[in-house]
């Protein structure tokens, strides 16, 4: 596979800076969070929610990082992995491949504990997604603590062979 002109750029000034390539890309990108994420409020609303339903987001183009099923019916929500911005989502969809196929989605979480995260997968991409369900949290729900809280539930799905759509604070894809 032939490095991109980006690729070789950021390999380059990583190996001029003696920085790890991983590690220049994050301080990038978490430098640039900040006005990112007030760009996506500024335009958040502006897309349609009811005909966007696509897996990235409608402001940066990221993947998202996170799912979230909100008020009594579980309507599902998609958390950009860039910018922040959270749009909705089909329940019964893929986010990586976009298959609605209800035989290859399916998800699994730790039976008895207190934890209102899940993975949900999908059997055609084999990608995956974490998934909070605000219902069963009496407070507001913060991603960032959902994501590390439940790390191992990670580390299973990787074991399975699934691959996360994106990256989370940790570097685990």
């Amino acid at each position: 596979m032939e490095a991109t002109d980006d690729e070789e750029y950021i390999l380059a000034l990583a190996n001029e800076l003696d920085l790890n390539k991983d590690l220049l890309i994050f301080l990038a990108k978490e430098s640039t969070r900040p006005s990112v994420e007030v760009y996506a409020q500024k335009y958040n609303g502006i897309v349609d929610e009811k005909l966007w339903l696509r897996g990235y987001c409608p402001i940066c183009g990221s993947k998202p990082k996170m799912a979230e099923l909100q008020g009594e019916e579980g309507r599902r929500t998609l958390l950009c992995s860039f910018c922040g911005n959270v749009w909705f989502y089909k329940r019964l969809k893929c986010p990586i491949c976009e298959s609605g196929d209800p035989e290859a989605l399916k998800y699994f979480y730790i039976e008895g504990e207190e934890t209102a995260c899940r993975i949900d997968i999908c059997e055609r991409c084999r990608g995956y997604i974490k998934t909070v369900d605000s219902r069963k949290i009496s407070g507001e729900v913060v991603p960032f603590i959902e994501d590390l809280g439940s790390l191992h539930l990670d580390i299973i799905a990787i074991k399975e062979g699934y691959t996360k759509v994106s990256g989370n604070m940790l570097g685990i894809k």
